[in-house]
C-alpha cells in the first residue's frame, strides 16, 4: 500500500494519495467484498481539492471516504501552521474532520481505484456500538466540519448531516433496546434540524441516499424492515483470501 500511494504522490506531485480499500464486516449478511467506484471513474489520476471534499461529503466513492487509513499524507500539511490533529471532542471517526482539514491546506490530491487497503471489523469494533456519545459524536464532527468549509460546502456538509442521521436510525431500528432511548431521539431531532438542507441539495446525492433520508421520517419502522430485507437480496462479490 505504502508503495503504491507514494508513487501516486511523485507522479502526480501532490501532498496527497488515496486508494480504494476491501472491507471485511463481522455479519452474516455483509462479508469481505471490495468496494468499487463509480464505472465512470478514471482508473487514477488526479483532482482539485474541492472535487475531493464534494466527494468525500457526498459518500459515493470508496476512494473518497473521510477516513486516515486509505491515504497517504506529506508531513507538512499536519505539521505547519495551523497544525492538524484529532479532535478529542469526538469519538468516533474523529479522522472524518482532519481529512478536510489537511484538503483545505493542498490544492489537489491523486487517487487509485485500486484496493491496497484491508479494512476489517469485527464484533468488538467502535463502529457496531451504538450510544448517546456515538451518537452527538457525528453531530460535533459534522457541525465542525461545515464551519471550517466555504459556504458553496458548508451547505452541502449539512445536508450530508441528515444524511448520517438517517443512517443511524436504521442502525437504531436494527436493535429494540436503543429505540426509545435517549440517543434515539436525538438522531431524529438531528435528521429533523438538517432536512431542509438536505432537500435542497438532494440531487447530488445517491438514490439510495435519498430513500434513506425521506424513508426515516414518519414511516421508519416499517422502511427500515424493507431497507433490512433488499440489503440482504443484494448480491456480494466474495474475494478469494
Amino acid at each position: 500500500m505504502f508503495e503504491g500511494l507514494l508513487a501516486l504522490l511523485k507522479t502526480y506531485h501532490t501532498s496527497i494519495a488515496m486508494c480504494s480499500f476491501t472491507q471485511n464486516l463481522h455479519s452474516a449478511i455483509e462479508n469481505k467484498h471490495p468496494k468499487s467506484s463509480p464505472k465512470k471513474q478514471i482508473p487514477e489520476g488526479v483532482v482539485t481539492a474541492e472535487e475531493a471534499i464534494q466527494k468525500i461529503i457526498l459518500s459515493v466513492d470508496p476512494v473518497f471516504c473521510g477516513s486516515l487509513w486509505n491515504k497517504l499524507f506529506s508531513a507538512d500539511l499536519f505539521n505547519s501552521p495551523p497544525l492538524i490533529r484529532l479532535d478529542q471532542r469526538i469519538h468516533r471517526a474523529e479522522d472524518y474532520l482532519a481529512v478536510i482539514q489537511c484538503m483545505l491546506k493542498t490544492t489537489k490530491a491523486a487517487y487509485t481505484v485500486q484496493s491496497y487497503y484491508f479494512y476489517r471489523q469485527c464484533e468488538s469494533s467502535a463502529m457496531h456500538h451504538l450510544s448517546l456519545k456515538s451518537f452527538t459524536t457525528f453531530y460535533v464532527d459534522e457541525k465542525l466540519i461545515y464551519h471550517v468549509l466555504p459556504s458553496t460546502l458548508s451547505e452541502l456538509a449539512k445536508a450530508a448531516c441528515a444524511r448520517v442521521s438517517s443512517r443511524l436510525i436504521c442502525a437504531a431500528y436494527a436493535s429494540y433496546e436503543i429505540k426509545h432511548s435517549k440517543a434515539f431521539k436525538f438522531v431524529k431531532r438531528l435528521r429533523k434540524r438538517y432536512l431542509p438542507a438536505f432537500r435542497k441539495s438532494r440531487k447530488l446525492f445517491s438514490c439510495q441516499d435519498r430513500l434513506c433520508v425521506f424513508g426515516t421520517g414518519r414511516f421508519a419502522p416499517v422502511f427500515r424492515r424493507l431497507y433490512n430485507l433488499l440489503k440482504a437480496m443484494r448480491p456480494r462479490r466474495d474475494v478469494s483470501g
